[in-house]
């Protein structure tokens, strides 16, 4: 199996953990109805696998380049600066800044909305 395909396994994973996660957290806030609690997790789960599903296709059919990440895409583009293609750089490079930012936002606003300490006050 390669390595790609190993991850698209564990995001599938996750997806599914996740919903898993949601719905153990409806029910412990109270949530009285199960039979939409059991119709979003199967959605959730549903949406998870298909889209694994679509990916995996896709790899088999060449459609997906196993090469084609931002690192990958920064290095080529370093390599071609010298030559005058600086601008191969900057595309791969403003990705990963607004990647990170995304994480780092998402990630405060996920600390704001669970943290119950800074909830009190």
């Amino acid at each position: 199996m390669s390595g790609e395909f190993k991850l698209v396994v564990a995001l599938l994973f996750i997806g599914i953990v996740a919903s898993l996660g949601k719905a153990l957290f409806h029910m412990s806030s109270g949530t009285s109805d199960t039979g939409q609690m059991a119709r979003a997790l199967t959605m959730r789960i549903a949406l998870s696998v298909a889209l694994f599903l679509v990916i995996t296709i896709a790899w088999y059919l060449g459609l997906i380049s196993p090469h084609s990440d931002l690192g990958g895409m920064l290095n080529v583009g370093t390599q071609y600066v010298s030559q005058g293609y600086w601008w191969l750089i900057y595309p791969p490079a403003v990705a990963i800044i607004l990647v990170i930012l995304a994480f780092n936002v998402i990630g405060d606003a996920m600390r704001d909305a669970f943290e119950t300490r800074l909830q009190k006050r």
